[in-house]
């Protein structure tokens, strides 16, 4: 198995969406809202109304939240923070919506995608080609992997979706895609460690699939 790298400078991340789902909420999004921004450290935040559907965006020079009636959804607006930073103010806000009486969270996710021009990801897959059924893989090829946790329910399943070459919308360019997804399920009284689990077996899982000298080309750090 690859050595795994903390981080890659070259992440080629397009999106970091973290989404919280709750139920039972008897409160406007504006309550939520104002109730975020009273959190310790939030008041940099910038409060701004939807006016095409029923939410609220909070907003500083970092990160971009969205409240809506049955969700907070998380994501950064510039470099990614990376999860050590990243993960602590998400747990604070949510804390202080919990704090919020009738509200449970009900199932979190966790979506990465990033984007790498000019390159077949298939190509670099841990020294070998991939191939489907011995053909070749055409573009826009997909293949995905999924590594599941489970006690006695089913709590959480991480996937990873690599596309191959698909046609970029701003250039001549083609790109291949990376596209990560967590998700918890409902009902799971282990959420935060259903989720800490998977976020670190489906990163094992990425790493394992890339080449090594694919993984240092894009700056990876190793400490």
């Amino acid at each position: 198995m690859n050595k795994q790298p903390l981080y890659l400078e070259k992440d080629g991340l397009r999106e970091s969406i973290v989404e919280v789902y709750y139920s039972n909420s008897p409160y406007r999004v504006e309550h939520i809202a104002k109730t975020i921004l009273e959190a310790h450290g939030m008041g940099t935040f910038k409060m701004v109304h939807d006016p095409n559907n029923e939410s609220v965006f909070l907003q500083n020079d970092f990160y971009r939240i969205q409240v809506r009636p049955d969700c907070i959804s998380f994501n950064n607006i510039r470099e990614y923070q990376r999860w050590p930073k990243y993960a602590p103010m998400i747990k604070t806000v949510i804390s202080q919506v919990l704090s919020l009486q009738e509200i449970t969270i009900d199932r979190q996710r966790i979506r990465y995608i990033s984007m790498y021009p000019n390159v077949s990801i298939f190509d670099n897959l841990n020294g070998r080609k991939m191939t489907l059924n011995a053909i070749p893989p055409i573009d826009g090829t997909e293949i995905r992997f999924k590594v599941g946790i489970s006690d006695q329910n089913y709590l959480g399943i991480a996937t990873v979706r690599l596309t191959d070459n698909l046609p970029s919308i701003k250039s001549d360019d083609k790109v291949s895609v990376v596209d990560i997804q967590i998700d918890t399920t409902t009902n799971n009284e282990k959420q935060e460690e259903t989720l800490e689990f998977l976020h670190k077996e489906e990163k094992t899982l990425f790493f394992s699939l890339l080449d090594t000298k694919y993984i240092d080309s894009l700056g990876a750090h190793y400490k």
